[in-house]
């Protein structure tokens, strides 16, 4: 186990005593399996594929004991105090469908359903999966992370009403002017205008170069925008 995270949501909790909620986190088990079989972060991960081409038994095997080992972290960050958890499935974008559904999907089902008794919101995050957001929509997660390679209004269309959204304006969208940021920010939230359930966010991660004078341009529209009264709402953004 890892006690010292737990010690560490712990002193967020005490610290920002109520202003801001804790978020916990873990990888999705296919994710995991991809940087312990590939041993390093590399484009395709063709270690991972081959193995699951060619020792499909011993891959569902890591798979399982990943998602025992995540289910008993994520349940240590919530009893230690994460209002929310996020689970981060970076690289299951490189499956099909037919491969996705039993080799990841099914473990972020099992590892959301290990912590439901919980009661905390869940959110899933599928990186580069505009193929796969209808099954990804089924995971059982509260909300679906969606990164920025479809529309958030087409994304809505396609998953239904069932899921909020997390998402989805392009990390290196921050890397424009302060002035194009909010632009891109404010079409971002034109597309779910009236859809209940969405948080604005990237659709990754941060970048280290990020310049902090667009993250605070980021930050300004969106809290312009949505404390608008409801008279004043965005419109629908319209094709």
């Amino acid at each position: 186990m890892t006690p010292f995270v737990a010690e560490a949501v712990r002193l967020l909790r005490r610290e920002l005593d109520g202003r801001t909620p804790v978020i916990g986190f873990c990888g999705a088990p296919f994710t995991l399996a991809a940087y312990l079989v590939q041993g390093e972060g590399k484009e395709g991960f063709g270690a991972l594929k081959t193995m699951l081409y060619r020792e499909p038994a011993t891959l569902e095997h890591l798979l399982e004991r990943l998602t025992d080992a995540m289910i008993d972290y994520l349940r240590l960050q919530i009893a230690a105090g994460a209002q929310a958890v996020q689970i981060f499935d970076s690289w299951a974008g490189l499956l099909a469908p037919a491969h996705y559904v039993p080799f990841a999907l099914r473990w972020v089902q099992a590892l959301v359903a290990g912590v439901a008794d919980l009661g905390v919101p869940v959110i899933y995050f599928v990186n580069g999966s505009p193929h796969l957001l209808e099954h990804a929509a089924t995971s059982g997660a509260d909300v679906l992370g969606v990164c920025w390679r479809t529309p958030l209004d087409v994304v809505a269309a396609r998953v239904g009403p069932g899921i909020a959204l997390q998402g989805n304006l392009d990390p290196h969208a921050l890397f424009a002017t302060p002035e194009e940021v909010s632009r891109l920010a404010l079409d971002v939230l034109k597309r779910v205008a009236g859809r209940p359930g969405h948080i604005m966010n990237l659709g990754h991660g941060i970048l280290p170069e990020t310049p902090i004078a667009s993250v605070e341009a980021l930050v300004a529209a969106v809290q312009t925008a949505t404390t608008r009264t409801t008279d004043e709402r965005l419109p629908a953004c319209t094709p």
